[in-house]
Order: C-alpha cells, then structure tokens, then sequence
C-alpha cells in the first residue's frame, strides 16, 4: 500500500515540476515580447533579474549586473537608498526619464516605469526601460 501512495506521490511531484516549468516558459516568453528593457529590484535597490532586453539596451549580462545595485545603471546624484526610495515612490507615476550608463560607459537618455511587484522573497519593484534616444515621434 505504501509503495502505491509513494508512486501516487512521485507522479502528482513530476505533474506539478511539468506544470511550472511550462508557466516558467511562458513568463519567459511574455518578458521577451516586451519591446522594453525589463529589471527587477528588491525594495533597497538590489538587481534580482534581467531580461534579454535589458541586456541589449545596457551592455550588461546578468552575470556583470545582478546582486548589484540599480544605480550601476540608473545615473543619479542621489545615493543607493535614496534612490531606491525615490523609486518605489515612483510606483504608477508614468514615463519617468532617467539616464543609464552602459557597460561601455556610454550614457543613454531612457524612459521608465515602475510598478511594485509581489514575489515569492517579498515586495520588490519591476522597472521597464525604454532607450529614448531611437524613440520615434508619432
């Protein structure tokens, strides 16, 4: 009987894995159809995820940038907690401008927005970046 319930078990874990790699595929891909750069940042400013993107738009791989803080990229005179700060009070306000600095050390004027996201590790603020400088007028 034991056996039966283990296999039971084992087969309802395996359903499960399937069933989150499938919306992992599909989170995934919904991130890769945005046009902008996407970043997520713990409320203290601390990079969490990158998506491809953002790497085409900052010069940074997730290897170079990630567990670093945003102002890596986001050039501001403010510091690392005020302007994590400034950005969680950003939340819903709109096309925010801002300028990044590349890996390369090039500076690109960008549009933002942020929303404030629940994650498994907690409150956390998700910026999508847009590069200004190739942004046409209608």
């Amino acid at each position: 009987m034991s056996e039966v319930k283990v296999s039971l078990q084992s087969s309802a874990g395996k359903e499960m894995q399937e069933k989150l790699e499938e919306m992992e595929l599909r989170v995934k891909g919904i991130l890769g159809a945005i046009p902008a750069g996407v970043v997520f940042i713990t409320l203290d400013g601390r990079i969490e995820a990158i998506t491809d993107q953002f790497e085409k738009l900052s010069g940074y791989g997730s290897r170079d940038i990630c567990n670093r803080n945003i102002s890596k990229f986001l050039q501001s005179q403010l510091s690392e907690a005020e302007l994590a700060k400034r950005l969680a009070a950003c939340c819903d306000e709109g096309l925010i401008s801002a300028e990044g600095l590349k890996k390369d050390g090039e500076k690109v004027p960008v549009k933002l927005t942020v929303s404030m996201i629940n994650t498994a590790e907690g409150v956390g603020l998700m910026l999508c970046l847009l590069d200004a400088s190739k942004q046409g007028v209608l």
